[in-house]
């Protein structure tokens, strides 16, 4: 599978750029002009470009916690991914961000159809991936 990420506003759009560093197409919301959507907007932009979303707003779209069958991805029959960057503690703040990314890209399975891959930085600054189904199955 060939992936096109959709960078969530609550991340930074500079997460696009080092998307195309590796050789994947991105583009993210506050390119796009989406700010200020609601959820299941986004969802919709991404379902209808064949986007995989890549956020940290990861209760609303995955659930309460993973693997989760609560979040608004779990309503959605086919999808092409989700992708949630978290920190254990803290802010993910750019630093975050980019290390989250750089073990994403690094971890991508053949496809995320229906998946969610979940990359969390520790306290003590390593990452955490967890792979799942959303819809549970």
């Amino acid at each position: 599978m060939s992936y096109s990420f959709l960078i969530d506003e609550c991340l930074s759009p500079r997460l696009a750029q080092e998307a195309h560093k590796m050789g994947y197409a991105a583009t993210s919301v506050r390119d796009r002009g989406w700010c200020g959507l609601k959820d299941r907007e986004i969802i919709r932009h991404a379902m209808d470009n064949n986007f995989t979303l890549v956020t940290n707003n990861s209760v609303d779209f995955r659930g309460d916690s993973p693997p989760a069958a609560g979040g608004l991805y779990a309503l959605e029959e086919l999808h092409t991914g989700l992708v949630c960057l978290n920190a254990e503690e803290g802010v993910l703040d750019f630093k975050k961000q980019f290390a989250a990314f750089a073990v994403l890209l690094a971890n991508l399975p053949d496809d995320l159809v229906n998946r969610a891959l979940e990359v969390t930085v520790l306290k003590d600054g390593r990452c955490c991936v967890m792979e799942y189904a959303i819809p549970t199955e």
